[in-house]
């Protein structure tokens, strides 16, 4: 981002938030591409990218809920022995699961308002991103990826930068280095609602 040197020279506290803001918004899109990046030159090949999709089990054939696809999901990366321990969800799947009551008394099927406890669903630990789309899930097993940083996260000022000199602007720029590698597809299982 281009930003006036002065303003920075005047204002620590500004130049603190816009080294803040610029790192959230690297941890964002380094979200976005650890699930979905593309592979394409420059980008790394996401998870949902390079994840088996999930094939329901021929028995039984009422695994229709998100719950019962999740669970279905598991069996499908241990039978390829795999352990899952995480479910990715977006925000709103994940409180669609948490908020679906019985018809019968109005419980609450896998929630307990009172409990703020950690979000889990069949053991597995529930990471939430709005990085997921709507409607998919993934069900994940660690090991079958390593997550290497070359460079952790930076934030650098230039001036020298088109008309920076000749406009007394600085551009500010936050970068990383990381690559994701994966050892198999078959530890993650990507289920589509």
């Amino acid at each position: 981002i281009p930003v006036s040197k002065q303003v920075l020279d005047d204002s620590p506290l500004l130049a603190s938030y816009i080294d803040s803001r610029l790192l959230y918004g690297l941890k964002l899109r380094e979200d976005g591409q650890l699930l979905n990046g593309t592979g394409v030159t420059g980008y790394i090949r996401g998870i949902n990218t390079n994840s088996t999709a999930h094939a329901q089990a021929d028995s039984p054939e009422s695994y229709t809920s998100a719950l019962d696809k999740v669970a279905d999901a598991i069996r499908q990366a241990q039978q390829a022995n795999y352990e899952p321990t995480a479910v990715i969800l977006n925000p709103k799947d994940c409180w669609d699961i948490y908020l679906s009551k019985s018809s019968g008394d109005g419980n609450y099927f896998y929630a307990n308002p009172t409990d703020r406890g950690p979000l889990r669903l069949w053991g597995l630990d529930v990471v939430i991103s709005n990085s997921q789309t709507a409607g998919t899930i993934t069900v994940l097993d660690p090991m079958a990826y390593l997550l290497v940083h070359r460079e952790d996260a930076v934030v650098e000022a230039f001036e020298q930068d088109s008309t920076n000199v000749q406009k007394n602007m600085v551009t500010i720029r936050a970068e990383e280095r990381l690559a994701l590698v994966s050892f198999t597809t078959a530890g993650a299982i990507k289920i589509t609602l």
